[in-house]
């Protein structure tokens, strides 16, 4: 077995536009490349064999955007489960979509949109620069013709309906996108509330390029449905998932929530999984591992629409009994967070709005890098303090903010 198997190249992907080669002619691949193709704008073909665990990869041209299935043709001697992946340029941020082989030759047609995120930060389609295949144990592998064919990369409207497998009401805007199966939702009030929503967040981090695509969200018409379509959207992913217990649920950057009549057009579950998945879009923080900022964020965006009458006798409890609060060592490492403590995330993040927004874009910035929103080693570096003088300034701001009378 060879765990460092590592081909730089093993074919060229078409262009964005078909008959348009590289401007400086061939497509330059390296000598340890198995074999180079004539232009950018060439098909993918030939063959390669490898016999270990290891990877391959090929280079992507630049501007190969347009292209939403890969197909490949794969002949294996043995059954082996294979990762077939498009990584960005620092090999930190990527999509994989998990494919078990049989014995013999197969067409294998991967639509792109259902490659889901590696762990890290949320990867972009624009910015992948290289496509790979990894082999998770030995095998003999032939690789065959392939090709990039035209579609999109992200999810559409249709793909969730289809999953949901009822008819769904769907109302969109340049910045929300609604669908819901549920007959009695408003769907012109709901849209106008997340688009409050969504400029409230711009507001509070004025530093984020706001989403480039409409945010969507999925309300279900009872939570029956909802659990069952977030098993069925995590099972398109080539993932597994319990359904949720939860009111809400941010997966790959689709917000899930479902109808209440109780509730009705407004429910908070709604504003708080859109606050998610916005900030998904935004920053390239994972929506799906309920860490401190991301439930800082949602509840603070929650609060501020759906006002809670007991939050400041809840804060109050939490700074005097140290039982009902976490230590803020394990509050602010990238946990994820007991629904219980999501008030104390939020007044973390409005501590740090508050008190350090001039650090706040390097603070995103370092922790976007890694996909991790651990604040600790940036306490440091980034907000120039330590953690005993951290937890003493959120105990007194928290405590001067949610003091009786004060709300």
């Amino acid at each position: 077995m060879h765990p460092h198997l590592r081909f730089t190249a093993f074919f060229a992907l078409a262009s964005a536009s078909p008959g348009v080669t590289d401007d400086h002619g061939p497509v330059a691949v390296p000598t340890t490349c198995w074999r180079a193709l004539e232009s950018a704008s060439a098909p993918i073909a030939g063959r390669v064999e490898a016999e270990a665990e290891g990877s391959i990869e090929c280079a992507v041209p630049a501007h190969w955007d347009g292209r939403g299935l890969l197909r490949l043709h794969v002949t294996s001697d043995r059954p082996v489960t294979l990762e077939v992946a498009g990584m960005e340029p620092d090999g930190k941020a990527g999509f994989w979509r998990r494919v078990d082989l049989v014995p013999g030759g197969q067409d294998l047609a991967l639509p792109l949109r259902w490659f889901r995120w590696r762990d890290g930060r949320v990867a972009r389609w624009e910015a992948v620069d290289r496509i790979g295949i990894r082999f998770r144990g030995p095998a003999s592998i032939v690789l065959g013709e392939g090709a990039l064919e035209a579609g999109s990369p992200v999810l559409g409207v249709a793909d969730l309906e289809a999953l949901a497998g009822v008819p769904m009401r769907h109302l969109e805007s340049p910045r929300v996108c609604l669908l819901t199966s549920a007959p009695d939702a408003d769907l012109d009030q709901l849209l106008a509330h997340l688009e409050a929503v969504g400029a409230a967040l711009a507001a509070d981090l004025p530093f984020l390029e706001p989403p480039s695509r409409p945010v969507p969200l999925v309300v279900l018409g009872d939570r029956r449905a909802y659990q069952d379509f977030t098993v069925a959207l995590a099972r398109a992913y080539g993932a597994v998932t319990d359904p949720p217990s939860t009111d809400g649920f941010t997966l790959q950057g689709v917000a899930l929530t479902s109808w209440d009549r109780a509730w009705g057009t407004l429910r908070p579950s709604y504003t708080h999984e859109f606050a998610h998945a916005w900030l998904t879009a935004a920053s390239a923080l994972p929506s799906d591992r309920g860490d401190w900022f991301q439930e800082g964020i949602a509840s603070r965006l929650q609060i501020r629409f759906h006002p809670q009458d007991d939050l400041a006798s809840i804060v109050r409890d939490g700074l005097a009994d140290p039982a009902h609060r976490l230590p803020l060592a394990e509050l602010l490492d990238g946990r994820r967070l007991p629904g219980k403590r999501y008030w104390q995330a939020m007044t973390v993040v409005d501590l740090l709005l508050a008190t350090q927004p001039d650090a706040m874009p390097a603070l995103l910035h370092a922790m976007s890098a890694t996909g991790r929103p651990d604040l600790l080693p940036h306490l440091g570096p980034v907000l120039h303090t330590d953690l005993a003088t951290f937890e003493t300034a959120w105990k007194e701001e928290t405590a001067r903010r949610y003091a009786a009378g004060a709300r």
